[in-house]
């Protein structure tokens, strides 16, 4: 049990180090709550404005499914996105490495085909 509180302090401290030297990694969850709770915002606004019209309660069913529902989307997109982002952008540059490594090939092939005529 020791050796997994060891574990996480470890993570923790190499955690903080790694926002300390960019910062500009803060913006990410920054964003990340700003719209969880703007889209919270709009369907307590959607429920405020049932309740002031009295509508019947089955109105709010639907209007609590959805909210959730799209709360849920949202969380999750913000906890899949950086990796998918990552893996992107590491294709790319496997993509890109793979294009110049034809365009060297294809250039030193042309270069002696040149060169001997």
């Amino acid at each position: 049990m020791a050796r997994g509180f060891v574990d996480g302090a470890r993570l923790m401290r190499s955690s903080f180090e790694l926002v300390r030297r960019d910062l500009a990694l803060l913006w990410f969850p920054v964003i990340s709550a700003c719209c969880l709770v703007l889209i919270a915002g709009f369907w307590i606004f959607e429920g405020a404005w049932l309740y002031a019209v009295n509508s019947a309660w089955f109105f709010y069913v639907p209007l609590v499914a959805i909210g959730l529902y799209s709360l849920f989307f949202v969380g999750i997109f913000f906890n899949v996105a950086p990796k998918a982002l990552l893996r992107f952008i590491l294709l790319c540059g496997f993509a890109l490495t793979a294009a110049a490594g034809v365009v060297r090939q294809v250039f030193a092939v042309e270069l002696y085909r040149i060169s001997t005529g």
